[in-house]
């Protein structure tokens, strides 16, 4: 099979989305590395707010406890000190990625960023999951298992 062949399979589907309506938008996505790292940036700063409105809102009900210990200690003198902690962890890389974000090496961080990034909202999903069936009592062992993270990721996935 040559390389023609090998690149005309690979852009069937980009081609299958380029009839849509939407097909402006995935040239502008497919068209340059800058701007698939800028995707990626504006996905991670978003749910980074979801993030941080989640961490606030676990830790306003009791139901956080914090992993990183500067954080922790944030939380526990004043909360809302954890949003510029929680920006300035996000703004620096975000900066510098944006900054390089024609190199393939940026593509590659801001990519892995950002799947961390989803990781982290399956967890905040599971969390609350977990969260819903021990509060409406009587909860079993059958009732939490169901909310294991494969489950999750099925109904998300399938």
């Amino acid at each position: 099979m040559n390389t023609s062949t090998c690149n005309d399979i690979m852009m069937v589907p980009v081609r299958a989305a380029k009839a849509g309506w939407y097909g402006d938008w995935v040239d502008w996505y497919v068209g340059a590395r800058s701007h698939r790292v800028a995707c990626f940036l504006l996905g991670m700063l978003i749910i980074n707010a979801f993030d941080v409105t989640l961490t606030l809102a676990a830790h306003s009900q009791g139901m956080l406890e914090e992993s990183n210990p500067i954080a922790r200690a944030i939380l526990g003198r004043n909360p809302y000190a954890i949003v510029p902690f929680k920006l300035a962890l996000v703004l620096f890389p975000t900066v510098v990625l944006y900054r390089y974000r024609d190199r393939w090496l940026a593509e590659l961080a801001a990519g892995g960023v950002m799947f961390v990034y989803v990781l982290v909202a399956f967890q905040w999903h599971l969390c609350y999951e977990l969260y819903a069936v021990a509060a409406s009592g009587g909860a079993s062992m059958q009732d939490v298992d169901s909310v294991c993270l494969g489950n999750v990721v099925s109904r998300f996935v399938f």
